[in-house]
This record gives structure tokens, C-alpha cells and sequence, in this order.
């Protein structure tokens, strides 16, 4: 069993006893003696064997390169050409990104309407019409 640390309270006789019996209940069988020899052979070769960290070094490396690859390329599909308008980015008057022209028509909707067809753009009255005959 490992050390207690010391900043628990020490267990009672009668709770040290329970976790005892469970420890003896959950314990491993014991190893025969060729399995054991087997066993202490292999442990020995892991921990004589060097750390496989230029695997870890190579993987290392391919993954920083493939990151650096993915942002150039994000970088160059998403960069805008010569001869194209950069989209200008919205203002606080635009919130939702609304382009400019479309203001008046959010401010017109905004008062009161007497008719709610009136607040519909042109194509949606138009479909409106087709649809339902109005």
C-alpha cells in the first residue's frame, strides 16, 4: 500500500481494516516462478531501452509543418485578388453586418405600418402575389 498523505486525517482501526480487506480481495494472484523471471527480464529491457523522443521530435515536426501548411493556405485562399473590392467590415450602425443601402428599409420597418405588406420589400409583394393573389 502507498504512505498516507498528510493532509488526511488518519483512518479509524475499523475503516483501515475494511480498506485492508479490499486491497487483499482486489490483489493480483501471485506469478509463478518462470512467468516472474519472464516478467523481470522484460521490465528490465523497457527501462534499459533509451526513450523513443526522436519519434516524438519527427511527429512533432510533421505536425508543426502541416499547421504552417494549412494557415499559407488559408492565408492564400482567403486573401482577395488583384482587381476585387474588399468587403468593408460592419460598422456600429451596421451591427448584423447589413450592407449600407438596406438602413432605410430596417428604419421603415421600425415605425408604425398600416399594412404589414407595405413593410415587405418589392420581390416578397410580388411573390406575395403570385402565391396567395393579392
Amino acid at each position: 500500500m502507498s504512505r498516507e498523505r498528510s493532509d488526511r486525517p488518519p483512518l479509524a482501526a475499523r475503516e483501515r481494516a475494511i480498506v485492508e480487506r479490499v486491497a487483499e480481495l482486489y490483489a493480483a494472484p501471485p506469478l509463478r516462478p518462470a512467468r516472474r523471471v519472464r516478467f523481470d527480464a522484460r521490465l528490465a529491457e523497457r527501462l534499459a531501452a533509451p526513450t523513443p523522443r526522436r519519434r516524438v521530435l519527427v511527429a512533432a515536426s510533421f505536425a508543426a509543418a502541416a499547421t504552417a501548411l494549412a494557415a499559407a493556405f488559408g492565408l492564400w485562399t482567403f486573401s482577395p485578388r488583384e482587381g476585387e473590392e474588399v468587403a468593408a467590415a460592419p460598422t456600429a450602425s451596421t451591427p448584423l453586418g447589413v450592407a449600407t443601402q438596406d438602413d432605410d428599409a430596417i428604419l421603415a420597418m421600425m415605425g408604425p405600418i398600416a399594412d404589414a405588406n407595405d413593410a415587405l420589400p418589392d420581390d416578397y409583394r410580388a411573390i406575395s402575389a403570385l402565391v396567395i393573389g393579392e
